[in-house]
């Protein structure tokens, strides 16, 4: 029986560089430093490599004729044997009992046939199964989650704030938001089929354009189960977080959600009113404000705070250490827009 998988060294190519940032280099759990390359009935050639809280899994673009088939190999080997050949080469992995995997491939001309130790296959980690049917996700979703994980928090003490929550609270309107307690992002115009909120955990992964630079791409949460109180003599049951599961071209990504509420961000936002100032900023703004924020000083503040001045025809940025008793001032010429983006802030403060 054919039990041999051919992979095209430029899918390898395509797929190590967002496999790397999940695979785990601690040697405490060896298995998590191997991907689990495996061909299903259909044919389907794919590489899966976790953490343990979340799943990456790279499809190969073409079927393979054989029989489903499952392998372990470490990660940094397959790195380094495709490194060392030609884009269009392949590498075929051929399974040598429970512990070693047979690798073909050509290097030169040169044909390379060796040994490579693996581990038995059934200590890779199951896979979290998702019975939820998939929902399509609207375009510019995949830079608005991007944008909000970099506003969470990575304190460990506040875990509802490592991840960017899809807020469905309200019926109209729903968002991606993430805070880390002292900057806020939302984007709203979105509209998820989703029964409740979901906060997705902050991961190298899906800060990695890669996964959601494919349209169209989808998301498909699989709930946990709520905690139960003790009853008719069956003891009690503490709340299990649920899966989600993102998939854009060839990936797909399950990872386990952060279980709880996520705090009411709304509350902090200004609301339209007489007691507010409002200033559109336009896209040139926004890139000079970028541009020459970070010339300031400030650096030995908390928060690195910044001032800004609003005239008719200009916006100065200012920012000052804590030792100075005057601000320094750069002037960012613009034409404010109609629309677009926006800050607000109380008048007089």
């Amino acid at each position: 029986m054919n039990k041999e998988i051919i992979i095209p060294v430029q899918e390898l190519r395509d797929a190590l560089p967002g496999l790397s940032k999940i695979v785990s280099r601690s040697r405490t759990l060896p298995v998590l430093q191997s991907v689990r390359v495996s061909r299903d009935a259909e044919g389907k050639v794919s590489i899966m490599g976790t953490d343990l809280d979340a799943f990456a899994t790279y499809t190969d673009k073409e079927p393979q004729a054989g029989p489903a088939v499952e392998i372990l190999m470490p990660l940094d080997q397959l790195t380094k044997t495709a490194k060392s050949m030609k884009p269009e080469g392949t590498i075929t992995l051929i399974p040598d009992g429970k512990e070693s995997v047979k690798l073909w491939y050509s290097i030169g001309g040169n044909q390379v046939r060796r040994s490579v130790n693996s581990l038995p296959t059934d200590e890779f980690p199951p896979v979290p199964k998702i019975n939820q049917p998939s929902i399509p996700l609207e375009s510019g979703f995949g830079l608005a989650l991007r944008q909000a994980l970099q506003c969470c928090s990575e304190d460990s003490s506040r875990a509802i704030l490592k991840g960017a929550c899809l807020d469905v609270r309200e019926s109209k309107l729903h968002y991606v938001v993430a805070s880390n307690g002292r900057c806020l992002f939302s984007a709203n115009s979105f509209c998820f089929d989703l029964k409740k909120s979901v906060i997705i955990p902050d991961s190298k992964f899906l800060e990695w354009p890669d996964l959601m630079g494919d349209e169209p791409a989808s998301l498909s949460v699989e709930p946990g189960e709520e905690a139960q109180p003790a009853k008719d003599g069956k003891p009690a049951k503490e709340a299990t977080a649920g899966w989600a599961k993102l998939e854009s071209g060839r990936w797909t990504f399950i990872i386990k959600e952060i279980f709880g509420e996520f705090p009411n961000w709304k509350q902090v936002l200004p609301e339209t009113s007489g007691e507010w100032t409002r200033v559109n900023l336009s896209d040139e703004i926004i890139k000079q404000l970028v541009l020459v924020t970070p010339d300031l000083p400030g650096d030995d503040g908390l928060n690195h705070p910044v001032r800004l001045k609003v005239t008719a025809d200009r916006i100065i940025v200012e920012g000052r250490n804590r030792e100075d008793e005057d601000w320094t001032s750069i002037p960012v010429d613009a034409v404010y827009p109609a629309g677009g983006a926006h800050m607000a802030w109380r008048a007089g403060a």
